[in-house]
């Protein structure tokens, strides 16, 4: 990716005008891994206190699955993995189903054909999902973001 792309993204993510966001990447937490060709990035959302999204699967009829994208760098393949997801039983409209709470970690693994070189590669995705808390549901949204690796 280059430098005007680069800046494009972080334009975007602050001046991108939305709906309130429930969940945020904990940036301080995010962990790379760089073994020649192979880049594995765990990335830590948290989700505010007192909601919760709706689980990645199996979702009732009325409510929107969770969901992550990635823009796969050119040259790589991508494998990503739930990793940390802590699921509660929630009851809405007396139906029981699970959901998403406190954290979900997500495990990428690019594997690349040659080195990537660290100074200027960037990992962009959104993960689409629904909030919910005891008393309703809101209109779902995306959260945008750019990691760099």
């Amino acid at each position: 990716m280059s430098f005007y792309n680069f800046l494009l993204c972080c334009f975007l993510g602050l001046f991108h005008f939305q709906q309130k966001q429930f969940v945020s990447i904990e940036e301080d937490r995010i962990k790379i891994n760089r073994d020649n060709t192979i880049i594995t990035i765990m990335i830590p959302f948290k989700i505010l206190d007192g909601y919760h999204i709706q689980a990645l699967s199996n979702t009732q009829d009325n409510l929107i699955p969770t969901e992550i994208n990635f823009e796969v760098p050119e040259g790589c393949t991508l494998q990503k993995t739930f990793t940390k997801k802590y699921y509660d039983t929630v009851v809405l409209d007396k139906v029981e189903h699970k959901a998403l709470s406190h954290i979900l970690e997500v495990t990428v693994t690019l594997k690349c054909d040659k080195r990537m070189p660290s100074d200027s590669s960037y990992l962009n995705g959104g993960l689409y999902y629904q909030t919910c808390n005891d008393r309703q549901c809101f209109f779902p949204r995306t959260l945008d973001f750019c990691i760099s690796y």
